[in-house]
């Protein structure tokens, strides 16, 4: 009899762990994923067209978001799409204000969330003509903080695809009508430059420190002169790009070092400070010779002055060992790239843009 009420009472018992965990399991914000839609109150609810009207690179084409709890399930990725011709303003709910000038409130970073490329809610304004990547929108990694149910049930199941494309692939995309097909922002897009090439002229360099005047810096300034008079909107753009080292102060050393690397081994020297002035040139579809044409030589006697054998012997013959635990960062200048005294002038090459893009489902 007593062993009938002990089984009894254990069955009861079990029974009650289980009815409790079924509780604290079925009534949770976040429903341990079980429910996806199930947020903490005292929200702001806002609809889409108020989002949409935050956008300030050129027309947006729709709301896109995703929602990690859809990926795998019924064949669903987790992304949504919904365009912005499809009639709908759904709501949706988050914590802030939307004002894009207050980047921390709204416009925030997308996040990553326990390691992953993506946060676990996301809700955010596809703007096709954004020049770089961007973000409108709002992302979390806590699944009560974000209520997305009205929109995903609104919008349509999408794939997301990424792939590098030529500027004629890029415009015969952009060209090609599909409702369900919603493009993202594409880097340094839109220009009307299809081809590049990359110029770089010979190392110079000059005795650092130096009380004079500092050279390095005037011949960059020739350089950027030199850039704007052959610049011709929407023809040729050409950029100047400029890299210095110079030595630092470094502990336990008594004078500032600067690493450079010669043939498998790191060296610190001094007395010295290098630069290096190269030219991206941009150039339109019907322009590619124009792009070809571009010569820096007119600045190679600048150049010449500033290069000077004694000063750099004088620094060469400071060398000393890198110790082992000495961190250094990963821009070393070699040694070898002394002895270049020709401008590097490769021919133009197609540019290559990372584009991504958003297909949707059928409508059923």
């Amino acid at each position: 009899m007593r062993a009938a009420a002990r089984i009894l009472l254990l069955t009861i018992a079990a029974c009650a762990g289980l009815a409790l965990a079924a509780i604290v399991l079925f009534s949770g914000p976040t429903l341990y994923g079980l429910r996806p839609h199930a947020v903490r109150d005292g929200l702001d609810v806002y609809d889409t067209d108020a989002l949409l009207a935050l956008a300030e690179n050129g027309p947006s084409t729709g709301v896109l978001t995703y929602d990690s709890w859809y990926e795998g399930r019924d064949g669903k990725t987790g992304w949504f799409l919904l365009a912005r011709d499809a009639g709908l303003s759904p709501e949706f709910a988050v914590r802030g204000v939307l004002d894009p000038s207050i980047a921390k409130i709204f416009g925030s970073n997308p996040r990553r969330c326990a390691g992953t490329p993506f946060p676990i809610k996301m809700i955010r304004v596809i703007e096709p003509e954004r020049d770089r990547s961007g973000f409108l929108g709002r992302s979390t990694c806590k699944r009560a903080d974000m209520n997305l149910a009205d929109v995903i049930a609104a919008s349509r199941p999408a794939l997301r695809q990424k792939e590098t494309m030529t500027h004629a692939e890029l415009l015969a995309f952009d060209t090609a009508s599909d409702p369900l097909r919603l493009r993202d922002d594409v880097s340094y897009w839109p220009t009307p430059y299809a081809y590049h090439r990359t110029l770089a002229l010979p190392l110079v360099w000059q005795t650092y420190p130096n009380d004079e005047a500092d050279k390095l810096y005037a011949l960059t300034q020739a350089a950027q002169e030199w850039a704007r008079n052959l610049h011709s909107e929407g023809v040729v753009g050409i950029q100047v790009r400029s890299e210095e080292w110079r030595p630092r102060t470094l502990e336990n050393f008594e004078t500032d070092q600067m690493a450079i690397r010669m043939d498998q081994e790191t060296l610190l020297i001094s007395g010295i400070k290098v630069r290096r002035i190269a030219f991206v040139v941009l150039c339109a579809p019907l322009h590619r010779e124009a792009c070809d044409a571009i010569d820096p030589a007119p600045l190679l006697t600048d150049v010449a002055a500033l290069r000077d054998p004694a000063v750099l012997a004088r620094a060469l013959a400071t060398q000393q060992p890198m110790p082992n635990d000495l961190i250094w960062g990963r821009d070393i200048l070699r040694h070898a790239a002394f002895a270049r005294s020709t401008i590097t002038a490769p021919t133009a090459s197609e540019r290559q843009f990372s584009v991504t893009w958003y297909t949707a489902s059928d409508p059923q």
